[in-house]
């Protein structure tokens, strides 16, 4: 088998013929997607099986990709990095899968991009946060169709930099993805001469953020930031809205995700903003859940479709998550 490199990949997509052409029709394109369809983000991971099995069920109804049907293999990887990795390489080694995509933590994707190379594959992220893998830990068989944490952090901080918070706090889940973003928000909240006043990093499934929120409340910030997503985003903000901290400082994130709405109910994720009027966040924010919501619909069968077929039209979408002042009020 002639190696792929992201040169010949690009140029293969560009002329629909990476998967073959009609002449092998009966063969189907392969695509790997070991996923975290148990535990704290097994909510987020079952949004995109959702996603994907929806793509391919459209796609093969109208005949398949250049004639081919898309056939999937999807794995559990519980959200542990090793278990990604040997998910991925059977879906490689057993099913000849060439193409994976799909992978939810940041942690599973940086344990599975260093080998990429040994099984001649492409990855294709579509949620995945840490800004290192298209940074430092990028690999040529890499290919982000989402935005990073590290770039919705900055959006965040753009706006704070004219706000009226003067002291920040952070709050991310301990693992990569909530490390990098809080990290990145950190250096730019110091870079525009605000006070970073500490920051905590929870498990990830962490039910109870009471020790958390006392911290926090308790720290003499007027603004927090967070990066958490899945459950632990729910029980967050379920927690947050008894313990009256929206009250206490304003919270922030660029995280939106419609699995916390339809979890938690539209009023935990929206707090009184102490600068404007509540009635006004509710329409301008409902109203970028909506959006995000189409967003997050087509990302999955854009992301799919774009790599399976380039000239389909089917690009990247560019959007893990809205920028949104969340505390007021999640992915990929």
């Amino acid at each position: 088998m002639n190696k792929m490199t992201r040169r010949t990949a690009l140029a293969s997509f560009a002329a629909g013929t990476v998967f073959g052409t009609r002449a092998d029709a009966a063969n189907a394109i392969k695509i790997g997607m070991p996923l975290a369809l148990t535990g704290p983000l097994g909510s987020v991971g079952e949004q995109m099986r959702r996603g994907a099995e929806l793509w391919a069920k459209t796609v093969n109804a109208k005949g398949g990709v250049t004639g081919r049907p898309i056939q999937l293999f999807i794995s559990d990887t519980g959200g542990d990095p090793a278990t990604c990795v040997r998910k991925a390489q059977e879906a490689v080694e057993r099913e000849d899968c060439r193409l994976l995509f799909g992978m939810t933590l940041s942690s599973e994707a940086l344990a599975v991009v260093p080998k990429l190379a040994e099984w001649n594959a492409i990855f294709i992220s579509s949620d995945n946060g840490d800004g290192r893998l298209t940074g430092e830990s990028f690999v040529p068989n890499f290919f982000r169709s989402n935005i990073s944490g590290p770039m919705g952090a900055r959006a965040v901080s753009l706006y704070l930099r004219e706000a009226p918070f003067k002291k920040f706090y952070g709050l991310g889940m301990d693992y990569a993805w909530g490390r990098n973003s809080v990290a990145v928000f950190e250096g730019e909240m110091k870079r525009a001469n605000k006070e970073f006043v500490g920051a905590v990093f929870s498990p990830t499934g962490t039910k109870d953020f009471s020790t958390y929120i006392t911290k926090i409340r308790n720290s003499g910030a007027d603004a927090m930031y967070f990066a958490l997503a899945g459950d632990d985003l729910n029980a967050f903000l379920v927690q947050a809205k008894q313990y009256r901290l929206g009250e206490k400082l304003q919270i922030m994130t660029e995280v939106v995700d419609m699995t916390t709405v339809r979890a938690v109910g539209f009023d935990p994720v929206f707090v009184r903003d102490r600068y404007a009027g509540e009635q006004g966040i509710r329409r301008d924010v409902a109203k970028g859940i909506r959006h995000v919501a189409g967003q997050q619909r087509r990302r999955a069968v854009a992301g799919l479709s774009g790599a399976a077929n380039r000239d389909r039209g089917g690009g990247h979408n560019g959007s893990r998550s809205a920028a949104s002042r969340a505390g007021q009020g999640r992915d990929r």
